[in-house]
């Protein structure tokens, strides 16, 4: 076989993964399988940081950051997601579940990526005010994420930017309404007395995440 041939039958290895800045590496004999995706049946690691801006409908406008890890193999992808969000010192939530789902390389540039997500989360000063710490709770939640990216550098053999853009969508199983007490305060005559408050723990989002990942 002439080494020309066999110049002609290396591809490079490699996954690019939505809104990612994105490793390429081994080669590998044979074609592209698809546009552009080399080797589908290679495995392909993933870290992801993206921050997001979601609208909930209790409270309005939340932001946070969400970080995963993930397995693709062929094209299918499997992982664990976590995530942070609040809005101005109060409605806290911190979250992690499983994600799942299928990406595909549309030609040599774009990426196209939907995860299915399901986990837990956790709730902290939800309605809290200057002088109480609101409620608290967690709920089960369902959800997912819809990604494209545009791959910066086809040909980098180690390293290759990506960019692009998330929608998010994620539901409470279940709206439960708590109740919490703490200690008001009077302006005029400087009494103290005890209040009490009241907070629906759970919601629906919908919003928007751009972010980086590194795929190894």
């Amino acid at each position: 076989m002439s080494e020309a041939y066999r110049s002609s039958r290396t591809a490079t290895c490699g996954l690019a993964i939505s809104l990612s800045v994105t490793l390429f590496g081994r080669p590998c004999d044979g074609a592209p399988a698809l546009g552009g995706l080399d080797d589908p049946r290679q495995e392909h690691y993933e870290v992801t940081a993206a921050p997001f801006v979601v609208r909930t409908p209790e409270v309005g406008y939340t932001a946070g950051t969400l970080v995963s890890f993930t397995v693709t193999y062929r094209f299918l992808e499997l992982g664990l997601e976590g995530s942070t969000e609040t809005q101005l010192l109060q409605n806290y939530r911190l979250a992690i579940g499983l994600v799942g789902g299928i990406g595909m390389m549309v030609g040599d540039f774009l990426k196209l990526e939907a995860l299915g997500e399901a986990g837990a989360g956790g709730y902290l000063r939800v309605n809290a005010g200057l002088f109480n710490d609101g409620g608290s709770g967690a709920e089960i939640y369902y959800g997912g994420r819809a990604g494209v990216l545009v791959r910066l550098c086809s040909s980098c053999q180690r390293a290759g930017p990506s960019i692009g853009a998330w929608g998010i969508y994620s539901n409470d199983t279940a709206r439960t309404h708590v109740t919490y007490t703490y200690t008001g305060q009077n302006w005029f005559n400087g009494a103290s007395y005890p209040t009490t408050g009241s907070a629906t723990i759970g919601t629906e989002r919908l919003g928007v995440a751009l972010g980086v990942s590194v795929v190894f």
